[in-house]
């Protein structure tokens, strides 16, 4: 079956003109913006991978480290719901999931690398928002926030990693 292409996406001006939205939810793709090793096929070539779990994403077919250990993890819980052991899919998940860590902290850009004009434009959308959630493991979200503060001096944050409000997963 062929691709069905959208023949006009509009623009995210013309998206958030549209309304005002709350919320953002920033992911990889911004981290991909600023500095290319964030790529999945670079995570995963900087990781330190047993054959194991090189032979997990071959079969997978991936780069993608949240693929696989959504895979295994989701492995894990079949087997334990059919009485099976989990001891060999548990440490294969842990290794992928330590491998992304390292290799995030491996190809991470020096701070003295990212243009300050930039981090301050990732400060200046996050203001923007009443909410801003980031599933990505980098400091490119708290650096903008960083310079957009000592630009402006403003920018006030919650972070939900700790106290007064820390974060609620029934919320």
């Amino acid at each position: 079956m062929a691709d069905i292409v959208t023949p006009h996406l509009p623009s995210w001006d013309e998206v958030a003109a549209a309304s005002r939205w709350p919320t953002l939810l920033i992911g990889n793709g911004v981290s991909i913006n600023v500095w290319s090793d964030f790529r999945y096929s670079a995570l995963y070539e900087r990781a330190a991978l047993t054959s194991a779990a090189q032979k997990a994403f071959g079969a997978l077919g991936t780069t993608d480290f949240e693929g696989v250990l959504d895979t295994l993890w989701r492995t894990r819980t079949l087997l334990a719901a059919l009485g099976q052991d989990t001891s060999t899919v548990t440490a294969l998940y842990d290794e992928v999931q330590r491998g992304l860590l390292d290799a995030v902290h491996r190809v991470h850009v020096p701070w003295s690398f990212v243009p300050p004009a930039t981090c301050e434009a990732i400060g200046r959308e996050i203001e923007k928002y009443e909410r801003v959630f980031t599933l990505n493991y980098d400091l490119l979200v708290y650096w903008g926030i960083l310079e957009k503060r000592k630009v402006s001096g403003t920018l006030a944050v919650q972070d939900f990693f700790g106290p007064p409000d820390p974060f609620d997963p029934d919320e």
